[in-house]
């Protein structure tokens, strides 16, 4: 079990530099959150079991764990290191949780409930809604600003459905609840019925996931007009292409509906090419053009 490290055998980052390295952590009696580890023969190794968490551990230099409770221990930081998303679905109480109680858990009607651990319900279902709403919105997730609004919509589709659930109960289900409002004179409660506060939860939640959408959604639109502003467009910008394709579909669909008026365009435009005279044309100049038959006259 954890215990506490004696003053006298604790070691200096430099003399723990030198330790060699632990390769097994079943080798090990203990495990130090310094950084050392106790073998089962006594000697003294270096390890990094704790180097993924963001911690000075030489702040806990005293602390020792078995290997089977540093394992859990690494665990139990490195979900929480992920933020509060991770700390969000509720712990399995058994029979005493009101999924249980209402018959809608699977894993505990199989006697295989996760008891102190995360709810497998509502982890798979956190999980979902952020892939879900990662895929809808199509996120960068190396934009740490644009992953948190994932993360808080994902936690607040978990929210709702909590609220959901509770709203199917027998004392719910007609969405009143008696709120008592008094005594009478024999010390009897005065009831009135009101609107169960679940449904002012439900507005609440749904009021905020509709800002955080605004959010992310605006937070995009200003950076897209802050490009525009400088120029920095892409080229390719689907609307201009829109613009340039329906130019080309109404060009050609004034074509399809008006063939003579297009073909009599290019003729019109064959005859402007032909050249026209300015010459006078004499009375011998005529009869030497025109060519007559041994019938034809010409009136004078």
């Amino acid at each position: 079990m954890s215990h506490v490290v004696p003053e006298e055998e604790r070691l200096s980052v430099e003399e723990i530099s030198s330790l060699p390295v632990l390769r097994n952590a079943n080798d090990a009696l203990e495990i130090r959150a310094s950084g050392v580890a106790v073998m089962n023969d006594g000697q003294l190794a270096r390890h990094k079991f704790f180097q993924s968490i963001a911690a000075d551990f030489d702040d806990y230099s005293d602390i020792a764990f078995t290997p089977e409770e540093a394992r859990r221990v690494k665990g139990h930081l490195a979900v929480f290191k992920t933020g509060a998303s991770a700390a969000l679905p509720r712990i399995c109480q058994g029979e005493s949780c009101s999924l249980a109680a209402a018959g809608r858990c699977i894993i505990w009607d199989q006697g295989n409930a996760p008891l102190l651990r995360s709810c497998l319900i509502e982890s798979n279902l956190l999980r979902d809604w952020r892939m879900q709403h990662f895929d809808e919105y199509g996120v960068d997730i190396n934009n740490p600003s644009e992953v948190r609004f994932i993360n808080e919509l994902a936690e607040i589709e978990l929210k709702i459905w909590r609220i959901n659930n509770a709203l199917a109960g027998p004392e719910h289900a007609d969405l009143l609840i008696d709120n008592p409002v008094g005594v009478d004179s024999e010390g009897q409660p005065i009831l009135q019925k009101q609107i169960t506060p679940l449904m002012d939860l439900l507005d609440k939640l749904n009021g905020r996931k509709s800002k955080v959408i605004k959010s992310m959604v605006g937070d995009r639109e200003g950076k897209w007009k802050k490009q525009a502003g400088l120029k920095e467009k892409d080229e390719t910008d689907p609307a201009q292409a829109q613009a340039e394709l329906r130019k080309l579909l109404e060009k050609v669909r004034r074509e399809v509906n008006n063939p003579i008026l297009e073909g009599e365009s290019r003729h019109r435009a064959q005859v402007e090419e032909i050249p026209i005279t300015t010459k006078e044309l004499s009375p011998d100049d005529i009869l030497n053009e025109v060519s007559l038959g041994p019938n034809d006259t010409i009136d004078l």
